[in-house]
Order: structure tokens, then sequence, then C-alpha cells
């Protein structure tokens, strides 16, 4: 995968305002979470709090969504950099 491929797929996930709000949403849950317990579980939680978003839309919403899931794992990411940063500092 080139960057230019890679860039052209985060614009496009970038454009719907339904994944603005899973990378959103993930990034401030790893916040709170981080501030109540150790950042590894956290993680966990965060990405566990989403997939249970999304089987929550397969069953009664939408539909289970990838994309969204490809949302929340690039919300936890920065998240987990920004922690990192802070921690390094």
């Amino acid at each position: 995968m080139t960057v230019d491929s890679l860039w052209l797929r985060l614009s496009n996930l970038w454009s719907e305002e339904d994944k603005r709000k899973h990378f959103y949403c993930s990034f401030v849950i790893l916040f709170v979470c981080y501030f109540v317990m150790d950042l590894s579980l956290a993680l966990i939680a965060t990405g566990f709090i989403g997939l249970l978003k999304e089987i929550w839309d397969h069953y009664l919403g939408s539909g289970f969504c990838w994309r969204d899931m490809q949302a929340n794992a690039l919300g936890i990411l920065l998240g987990w950099l920004i922690i990192y940063l802070i921690q390094t500092l």
C-alpha cells in the first residue's frame, strides 16, 4: 500500500460525519478510561466498547460497519500516542 492510497483511504473515512463521531468518541473514551485504570486496560476497554457498539448496530441499528471500527481504532491510536508523549515528557 502506497502513502497516496493510504492518504486517500483516510480522507474518505474522515469525510463521513459518523466516522468522525466514532473517532472522537473512542479518543475521549480512552482518556476517561485512562484516568480510572491502567493504560493497557483502558485500551482494551475502549476497543471493547467500540465493538459492543457495532454489535448493537448489527442487531438493533444500521448494521455492523468495519469502517466504523477503523475510525474507532484511529481514535484509540491517536489517544495512545498523546498519552505516550505526555508520559515521556
